[in-house]
């Protein structure tokens, strides 16, 4: 096998990681899997090793992120759904015309959200299929009633063929629950894969029909129908028996849990086995069957046992995960009273934040219609939004809301009236920032567009980010066009088509960048910027402007590579120059001339179009002539000190600040840090922030030329926290967190008011407190913000915070999420559970 391996190319799949329940064994699984592959590392053509598993709820251990890609599995598509159907049908032998009938009771149905929700995983669409083929519409709307109702379709398919399954039905159906309890309690218990031999089954029905006071005489007619009529076991492995897939046992488990646990007990308390399926992450899909089961007359217990959970805080995500697939599944629907009580768990500030992560992060979260909570929810959210618009809340509220909604008018009929309301005054780049999730101020009425003030660069960049289309030569298109030009909406990804966003996705700093990096190039860092637009995007927005401005054609045919100019600047030095035709000199030219001056000189040489006796800043620059000057004097002191001094207008000392962070040598920036000072001084607020994202979109795209990491060392002790952090963007490590050992915490703080250019600071921060942890980094980390952005995972560093774990969860509005994931995983890994069957046996749930 070992030759085998090393000589052939080979797939290698292992499957069901999930099933290892025990933690102790789910880590040793996990080392030997990373082992393997290290092992396999070393071959001519190493194989392809495939790890299934679902999502992970809580903190198991997963195989090494260094060693793995993960790929998570969308949700069937509606093409896919159909596609599904048609092959199913095929197989059946079903008819054309009544798999035609079929399909369209099938396209019918899934308009309705829970069947919709239910029809996006295949195993439950392989049931729904079934049932709509033998029930029409008659099909149950939960999962727990269309596994019950699969499982009695069949049951009376297989009585009317085999007598012994119509004599013994409920004693069929009671073992068959029975053992699903019996072999999930196995797995969670040893760690097993839930098989059990002939004779271990044989025994074990024996052994339950002897306790339960039954007929063991039964038992040879019961095991033949469990293991051969009914699909609920078969054997996979000679000499075993299991169930089919995983979901039918863990349905099963709980039909088991719920009608027989303290069945002998008249003071049992059924909400002690909710809460602890609850606190276990291995029985979360039998805790949604266990639910589904439940009656009007369950409700109130259920929900007084989730109230309790939420207030313990041992297992905070956990909890908050299961419960809300129980609101999803609509097990609150059976009285009102009850729904609403079930989506107030949900309003605090933690529960938003997690789930708002999990929705964004995570496909197999399940999508909250409105008629299961989903409306109340929402309404909750934006209520407390309206109330306070500036909590450190709002954009996860909002978020959250919307991703409920998924209706735009009802988000619109609300926000609407706030953003007329606020127009022309204080509030309105806040209220035009609420509405950036949804793309709302695409749809807002002329007449509100009208009433904006847009004069302030940050409130038309604002507007430019929710969407806001104004007329065409219109005060308000021209102040959001100037905002543009001057750099401050290129962080945007409305969906919008006016005038605006078309120019922001044709020239796109995003993507001059993306277009400067070399192939193979794998050193480049998320930190939270907007991510370039699609080529399909660009091309459309580009035909749109061509309509209004035949000059646009001259911009395109500079974007492209011409004859003789592959491998060379000319893209970006000749498409800033006809921006700079267009619309005159303005920053997001001249940061596309800087972007190609940065570019790697290894792979593109200096080239484009000069226009002769011209200047690369001052009121007339010539952008090609920019590009090509920067690089050609990166490492002459003296044309940088006299371009700062030929050149003191805003625009150019913004340019001149940007083309030395990036592209100058080592020496030529620390001999101008003073001017650098200087320069950023006289700069108005909108102004610095356009200049630090430009640096930053550029440092951590990693094209450009890194400086020496001990840079500031000697020469920044001086410098303010805005100039340490713009050349920290190049040199800062961007292969590991980087603790920028020269710099204290006070100074890294400060640089926090920079938002998402700050990522140095955060970065640096973090890594700091994974190693020694203390009050004032995380007053550090805190100044960041719930919106810092960290790009990597730390939630392995719990351990080492767990003196401040619970500090972070009592504050959940104040941190980067990251931190605050790190944080909750801390506390749930410090909670110890026995396993389920113990406490079971322990608390003599089925037993008298």
């Amino acid at each position: 096998m070992h030759d085998l391996l090393h000589r052939l190319p080979v797939l290698i799949v292992l499957d069901g990681l999930d099933e290892v329940a025990r933690r102790d064994v789910r880590a040793r699984v996990v080392k030997e899997v990373n082992e393997f592959c290290a092992r396999l590392g070393t071959a001519l053509t190493p194989p392809q090793v495939v790890v299934t598993t679902r999502p992970n709820a809580s903190d198991f251990s997963e195989p090494d992120p260094d060693l793995f890609e993960t790929i998570a599995l969308s949700r069937l598509s509606p093409r896919l759904r159909i596609s599904y159907l048609r092959k199913w049908a095929a197989t059946r032998h079903v008819s054309p015309r009544d798999r035609h009938v079929l399909e369209h009771s099938f396209q019918q149905r899934s308009a309705e959200p829970h069947i919709d929700q239910l029809a996006a995983n295949p195993m439950q669409l392989t049931i729904l299929l079934y049932l709509l083929q033998k029930r029409a519409n008659s099909v149950p709307s939960s999962r727990t009633a269309l596994y019950s109702s699969y499982m009695e379709t069949f049951l009376d398919r297989e009585a009317t063929k085999w007598p012994a399954v119509q004599d013994h039905r409920q004693d069929l159906e009671e073992v068959t629950a029975y053992l699903g309890w019996e072999l999930q309690a196995r797995a969670d218990a040893d760690g097993s894969s839930g098989h059990v031999p002939t004779k271990e089954l044989k025994q074990a029905i024996l052994v339950y029909l002897y306790q339960v006071d039954k007929e063991t005489s039964l038992v040879d007619d019961l095991f033949t129908a469990v293991t051969d009529r009914v699909w609920a076991l078969s054997s996979k492995v000679q000499g075993t028996f299991e169930f089919d897939v995983q979901p039918v046992r863990e349905y099963f488990a709980a039909h088991y849990l719920y009608h027989f646990a303290g069945a002998d007990q008249s003071d049992f308390d059924s909400a002690k086995v909710l809460r602890s399926l609850i606190q276990r992450p291995y029985w979360l899909n039998t805790c949604r069957f266990y639910c589904g089961f439940a009656k009007p007359n369950d409700l109130a217990g259920m929900l007084e046992a989730l109230e309790e959970e939420h207030d313990f805080g041992l297992r905070p995500r956990q909890v908050r995960l299961a419960s809300w697939a129980l609101l999803a599944d609509g097990v609150f629907n059976g009285r009102t009273r009850s729904l609403r009580r079930a989506t107030d768990l949900f309003t605090d500030d933690l529960s938003v934040r997690l789930l708002h992560h999990a929705l964004g992060a995570s496909d197999e979260t399940p999508a909250l219609s409105p008629d299961r909570g989903g409306k109340f929810l929402a309404e909750s959210l934006l209520a407390q939004v309206a109330e306070d618009p500036l909590s450190p809340m709002t954009a996860d509220r909002v978020g959250l809301a919307v991703h409920i909604l998924g209706d735009r008018e009802a988000f619109d009929a609300w926000w609407q009236p706030q953003v007329q309301a606020a127009a022309g005054g204080s509030s309105q780049a806040l209220w035009m920032g609420i509405g950036r999730v949804s793309a709302a101020g695409s749809r807002l009425p002329q007449e509100t567009v009208a009433s904006l003030s847009l004069e302030d660069p940050l409130d038309a960049a604002a507007a430019a980010r929710a969407g806001v289309c104004p007329p065409p030569d219109s005060i308000t298109e021209r102040d959001m066009l100037r905002a543009a030009l001057d750099g401050h909406c290129c962080d945007q990804d409305s969906p919008a088509s006016s005038h605006v966003h078309d120019i922001l996705r044709v020239v796109s700093p995003q993507t001059l960048i993306q277009r400067a990096r070399p192939a193979q190039h794998s050193d480049a860092i998320v930190v939270g910027h907007v991510q370039a637009p699609t080529d399909t995007q660009r091309q459309a927005a580009l035909q749109r402007l061509k309509r209004r401005d035949p000059r646009w054609s001259l911009v395109q045919a500079a974007l492209r590579t011409g004859r003789g100019q592959k491998g060379t600047t000319s893209p970006w030095g000749n498409t800033a120059r006809e921006l700079s035709s267009l619309y005159g000199p303005c920053w997001i030219a001249a940061e596309i001339a800087v972007i190609g001056a940065a570019s790697p000189r290894t792979t593109f040489l200096t080239g484009g179009n000069l226009t002769r006796n011209s200047e690369p800043l001052g009121e007339s620059p010539d952008y090609g002539r920019l590009l090509q000057d920067v690089r050609a004097n990166r490492s002459a002191p003296g044309w940088w000190s006299l371009q700062y001094a030929a050149a003191p207008d805003p625009l150019s000392r913004r340019t001149w600040a940007l083309a030395l962070l990036t592209c100058a040598d080592a020496s030529v920036v620390t001999a101008h840090l003073v001017h650098l000072e200087q320069a950023l001084a006289a700069m108005t607020r909108p102004q610095q922030l356009a200049l630090c994202r430009s640096s930053s979109r550029l440092g951590a795209s990693a094209i450009a030329r890194r400086l020496p990491h001990g840079i500031l060392s000697d020469s920044g002790g001086s410098l303010s926290a805005l100039p340490r952090m713009l050349v920290s963007h190049h040199s800062v490590s961007l292969k590991v967190l980087d603790p920028l050992a020269h710099l204290d915490e006070p100074a890294l703080a400060q640089m926090a008011q920079y938002g998402v250019s700050a990522w140095p600071s955060l970065r640096a921060l973090t890594a700091r407190m994974i190693v020694q942890p203390s009050t004032a980094l995380l007053e550090g980390i805190k100044a960041h913000g719930p919106s810092g952005f960290i790009g990597v995972d730390i939630t392995g560093a719990s351990e080492v915070i767990s003196p401040f774990a619970h500090l972070i969860m009592e504050q959940p509005d104040s941190y980067p999420v990251a931190w605050l994931l790190a944080a909750e995983r801390c506390i749930a890994g410090s909670t110890t559970s026995d396993p389920l069957p113990a406490l079971a046996e322990k608390e003599k749930w089925f037993s008298p």
